[in-house]
């Protein structure tokens, strides 16, 4: 709550520049889609640090990316960034062999005419050419995540369920009552609500760490659980090094079974034989997962699992979820994420839980959250259009649509255009590449310069168009949603 309030004092003030060091880690899931909406209409200078990519994309207009020890600024969303770094990483490894090659070349004809007389001045030619061609050295490679979660065999048609659970802690009122869920072994369930509404707890009880007030936790007798709670990432003994940590959660291992779980987890060689005490969360969180690995399971728990993991850690983890062949229950105020996994939803909002038998998107848009829609009811924008007579329902809808139409055109046009004028030049620029590595196998500096002249005036116009495609797209997404609300208050097909 002291973080929430810290925020709110923040925005608040109306600063010129707004720094967020990653809000996503504190803030519930109805609380990030009010940051989102307020962070767009936010007229000042933001910074913003996140792992979450989507919210990150929604919000900024570009990137600042911290590679290879470097910071780098891009127009436009992370796409875009990682993008241009692989063109730039390819276009750098291409140059670099072709580079080794032609020097081995001028190598072996040193080699061969060295102590010929006649060919002296030839020799000393190729010597000083390969003294003053510029070598570039072989990037490092990057360390990523790259796993999957050990499945135990399951046959049976579900894993878990629930019947009428209820649960409250001590003498407080219930968290939730009358739950009713069936897991199967290949269910993708999202668990989503505002924080302290119960979620954890949820986990707790089907993992059996808790005891229902009332109801039933019915567990399959060949079902094997893997639980990744926040509690667990902060209850790791601070004395254990990582290895002995991920030994202890299956003793069966043998030591190198042991430092490959570590090794996938980025804890290579001797970084594994490091004590948990001095370690950051992310690392914390990547041992947390290590253990997971070590166990197969057929049911996976998953607390807010990419609350300290960096963008390619949590992707690497989404990968890993959609991979997995048993059953999956994951908490997360990631819309992202629950967009990309989940097909099943457990809600808590309201004062109450209940399964919705669909995907985020479809939640949205057929219930949604209490919050906004009270928010929308109480606001005058939000507020049901005063019911006239039919003629003035049509004639007011006509007018909607008149304007939508006026509206959204030129931006569809904008995007059909901008993405359009993008495709050409990016199959320009990979022309330009190939004819840029062969002037330099041929070492021609002027038609190096200028094809690289070339190159660079066309990847700055594609980023130009790259911040009109964005800025076209969500404006007209904005105006799209806004158009469809004022459609739906007066009634009638839209």
């Amino acid at each position: 709550y002291q973080v929430r309030l810290n925020l709110a004092k923040s925005l608040l003030g109306q600063p010129d520049l707004l720094l967020l060091d990653e809000p996503n880690n504190y803030l519930d899931i109805v609380s990030l889609r009010w940051l989102r909406g307020f962070l767009r209409s936010w007229r000042h200078t933001l910074i913003l640090i996140t792992h979450d990519r989507e919210f990150m994309d929604s919000v900024t207009s570009h990137t600042l990316a911290i590679h290879r020890r470097q910071l780098r600024k891009f127009e436009g969303g992370t796409e875009k960034a990682y993008d241009q770094i692989g063109i730039e990483e390819g276009l750098h490894e291409k140059t670099r062999v072709n580079t080794e090659k032609k020097i081995a070349q001028e190598m072996r004809f040193i080699q061969r005419f060295r102590a010929k007389a006649r060919r002296a001045s030839q020799v000393q030619s190729r010597l000083k050419q390969i003294d003053k061609r510029e070598r570039l050295d072989k990037l490092d490679e990057i360390s990523r995540l790259d796993f999957n979660f050990a499945t135990s065999s399951f046959n049976g048609k579900w894993l878990l369920e629930t019947r009428d659970l209820t649960f409250g802690y001590d003498e407080n009122p219930d968290l939730f009552e009358n739950l009713d869920v069936v897991i199967g072994p290949r269910d993708r369930v999202g668990v989503i609500g505002p924080n302290g509404k119960g979620k954890s707890t949820l986990l707790k009880l089907m993992a059996g760490d808790l005891v229902p007030r009332s109801g039933t936790v019915r567990q399959h007798i060949n079902h094997k659980i893997a639980h990744f709670g926040q509690d667990h990432i902060d209850g790791l003994p601070a004395g254990r090094s990582i290895e002995e940590e991920v030994y202890s959660a299956n003793s069966m291992l043998t030591r190198t079974e042991v430092r490959d779980i570590c090794g996938l987890m980025m804890f290579s060689g001797d970084d594994a034989m490091k004590q948990i005490g001095i370690l950051s969360g992310g690392e914390r969180a990547r041992v947390l997962l290590a253990r997971l690995l070590a166990t197969p399971a057929n049911l996976l728990l998953l607390d807010e699992p990419t609350n300290h993991l960096d963008i390619t850690s949590t992707e690497a983890l989404i990968d890993a979820i959609n991979a997995f062949a048993g059953g999956v229950l994951l908490v997360t105020h990631a819309e992202s994420i629950l967009r990309e996994v989940c097909t099943r939803l457990i809600v808590f909002d309201g004062g109450r839980a209940f399964v919705h038998e669909a995907g985020y998107n479809d939640f949205l848009g057929r219930i949604g959250w209490v919050d906004e829609r009270e928010a929308g009811a109480s606001s005058p924008k939000g507020a049901r259009v005063k019911r006239g007579s039919k003629k003035d329902l049509r004639r007011e809808r006509a007018a909607v649509i008149s304007r939508r139409s006026r509206i959204l055109r030129p931006l569809l046009e904008t995007i059909e255009r901008s993405e359009k004028e993008i495709g050409e030049l990016e199959r320009n620029s990979e022309l330009i590449e190939s004819e840029l590595i062969e002037a330099s196998e041929k070492g021609d500096a002027a038609r190096i310069a200028t094809l690289g002249a070339d190159l660079k005036e066309g990847r700055q116009r594609i980023e130009t168009l790259f911040g009109k495609l964005e800025e076209a797209t969500c404006e007209h997404d904005y105006q799209s949603a806004d158009f469809k609300r004022k459609l739906e208050e007066i009634g009638g097909d839209s």
